[in-house]
This record gives C-alpha cells, sequence and structure tokens, in this order.
C-alpha cells in the first residue's frame, strides 16, 4: 500500500480502489501488495468482497448483479495487467469480444501456447497450443481475433455451447450464415474441428437474443424437435402500436405456442433490468405475458436448467404439442484442451 494510502482509513481506501476498478472493468489487484491482501482478505471473510482470481478482488454485491461474461472480463482485464505479454482465446477472448459464452468459468483464464514454451496449465491458466495466432488488442488486452476466436471456440466445443457464440458472431460482426462458413474453411482445423464448427454454423442465427436462448435452442435441436422462429413480434392488444416479442414460436397444428426463458438475468443484469426493481421487472413480465396470451397464443415457459438437464425441456414441449423433426446428425462432442 502507498504512502498515501497509510494515511486514510483502510476502508476509505480500499472503497476508493473498488470504485476505481470498477470503472475500468478491474478486479482490485493484490499480486505485488501483501498489505492490500491482507486488508482484502478480511474482508471477504466478512462477505463484502470475493476473489474470483488468486489475489483479484471485487465487492460481493458488484459480482451479484452482473452477468458471467462481465465477470469473465473483470477477471481477463486483470490478469492482462499482470501479464500484458499474453494473448487470450477460446472463453476469455469471447468476453473481451463481447460475445456471449454460454457456461463460462469466471476463474479461469484461456491464453494461447506454443510448441516451444515449457508452462503448463494450472487450475486457473488453461492453455491452448495455436500455432498461427492472429492477435489483435482489446481495449488494450491482446486476443485473438474476433473470427478465430468464434471459429475455434466452435470447433473446440461441444455444439450446445458452439451454437451460443455461432448466433453471437453472426450478431456481433453484422454478417451471415456463408460468411461464417467462409471463415471456418479458412482457418487451420482438423477435420472433426472443422466439422463441429460447420455444424454450428449450419443452424446460426443472428436472430437469437441471448447465450439462454441459444443455448435452449440447441438443446431443442439436439432433441429432434421443430426448431422454433426467433423474435416474433405479437401486437399488443391494449396498446395499439406496441409489439411484444417471444423468444421462440411454433405454429402447430393445435395452435400457436410461444416458448419463453425464464432467465435470472432479466431480474439481475442492470443492462435488462434497465434501473427498474426486481418486484417491477417481474409484474412488467406478468403484464407483457398476459397481454400475448389475448393472441390465443399458448405460453410454455422453462427455466434455463430445464434446457441443460434436457430431459425436463423434452417433456414440456411434448405436453405442449411442439413437433418433432427427422433427426439430423449433430457433433455433440467437446475437443480437449491442448
Amino acid at each position: 500500500m502507498g504512502k498515501r494510502g497509510l494515511g486514510i482509513a483502510a476502508s476509505e481506501y480500499v472503497e476508493r480502489l473498488a470504485d476505481a476498478a470498477e470503472a475500468e472493468e478491474l478486479c482490485i489487484d493484490a499480486s505485488k501488495d501483501h498489505r492490500l491482501h491482507r486488508l482484502m482478505e478480511r474482508r471477504v471473510k466478512r462477505g463484502g468482497y470475493v476473489m474470483p482470481f488468486p489475489l483479484a478482488y471485487v465487492r460481493a454485491s458488484t459480482w451479484k448483479r452482473m452477468p458471467f461474461t462481465r465477470r469473465s472480463r473483470f477477471v481477463v482485464r486483470t490478469v492482462a495487467r499482470r501479464h500484458p505479454g499474453w494473448v487470450f482465446c477460446l472463453d476469455s477472448a469471447a468476453v473481451l469480444h463481447g460475445l456471449e459464452v454460454s457456461g463460462v468459468d469466471p476463474g479461469v483464464v484461456h491464453v494461447v501456447t506454443s510448441r516451444e514454451a515449457h508452462t503448463k496449465s494450472s487450475p486457473h491458466v488453461v492453455r491452448h497450443l495455436m500455432d498461427t495466432p492472429d492477435i489483435v488488442s482489446c481495449n488494450g488486452v491482446l486476443a485473438t481475433s474476433l473470427w478465430q476466436t468464434a471459429v475455434t471456440y466452435m470447433a473446440w466445443n461441444d455444439f450446445r455451447h458452439g451454437l451460443v457464440v455461432a448466433d453471437s458472431v453472426l450478431k456481433a460482426a453484422g454478417a451471415n450464415v456463408n460468411e461464417l462458413r467462409d471463415r471456418i474453411r479458412q482457418e487451420r482445423l482438423g477435420p472433426l474441428e472443422r466439422e463441429r464448427a460447420l455444424c454450428c454454423a449450419g443452424w446460426a442465427d443472428p436472430r437469437s437474443d441471448n447465450g439462454g436462448e441459444s443455448f435452449s435452442r440447441a438443446t431443442m435441436i439436439l432433441l429432434n424437435f421443430e426448431v422454433p422462429e426467433l423474435q416474433v413480434p405479437f401486437d399488443d392488444e391494449i396498446r395499439p402500436g406496441k409489439k411484444h416479442y417471444a423468444d421462440f414460436c411454433w405454429r402447430t397444428d393445435s395452435g400457436i405456442v410461444i416458448g419463453e426463458l425464464d432467465g435470472f438475468d432479466k431480474y439481475n443484469n442492470e443492462d435488462m433490468t434497465q434501473g427498474r426493481s426486481v418486484v417491477r421487472v417481474m409484474a412488467d413480465e406478468r403484464i407483457r405475458e398476459s397481454h400475448l396470451t389475448l393472441s390465443a397464443a399458448r405460453i410454455m415457459r422453462f427455466r434455463f436448467s430445464d434446457a441443460e438437464d434436457m430431459e425436463p425441456l423434452r417433456q414440456l414441449m411434448e405436453k405442449f404439442g411442439i413437433p418433432h423433426r427427422m433427426p439430423i446428425p449433430v457433433a455433440t462432442e467437446a475437443v480437449s484442451a491442448a
């Protein structure tokens, strides 16, 4: 701790550090300050702070309300300050580029390594062999390029996680599926990796609103249900001129079925709550749903855990009469990290 820090109350000093760190999307870094480390450990024990990565600290209240991708970005940017020469890839590069990533672990960073390097992976740092990384700067942090990040992620992960990134990169780049396929063919990949990435590209759709919806749609595809229409607009029968958009929509023989993913982000993510309280968000959601029912549609609500476990979502979709389609082979296995 510097001389100035010793001259003010420790609690005020820490709060100032936290304010400055959050403003730059960083954790408080105590990796080179033993006194600060002791201050932060006491605050972690009291529950006021969390330590998502060794010697990196964030206010518990801030951490709780952030989506997982933003949590991961805080950690990656902090680690980059410690190791400015590291090149981040896969999950870590994806969050730097603003891509949706399902299942990202904020306590783990992914970095590029070479055949000549002798450093091994650890519980918090996973190293991936890449012969020709396409390196760019993301606000001062070195990472693989947007397209290389997306393609390698799709190539090295299972279908459900890969489709999340496939949808997201199309939206981020303003691209179409054919452009994504071209990018995949340009990347140096093994036959199975290329097949896995191309499979994701074949089902990709930039209309997906978020990673949870992409992951859920991938589950529906694996369960061989008809692929839903996305973000279908419905006129509000109560307020003329206003429209509501359904996460998923099927037009079945027995009528329209709207699928709604009930995720925690809509209640905790500040970007989605837009300053509203949890109670207000829930009330608005119920009003929205009641207005949607006036369109004579049935509403099928489900949780992310239902899609993650697969069987609960399968049972629910069958009860709502969602039609099946002919099975199509989909690559589901992930590639082991280098």
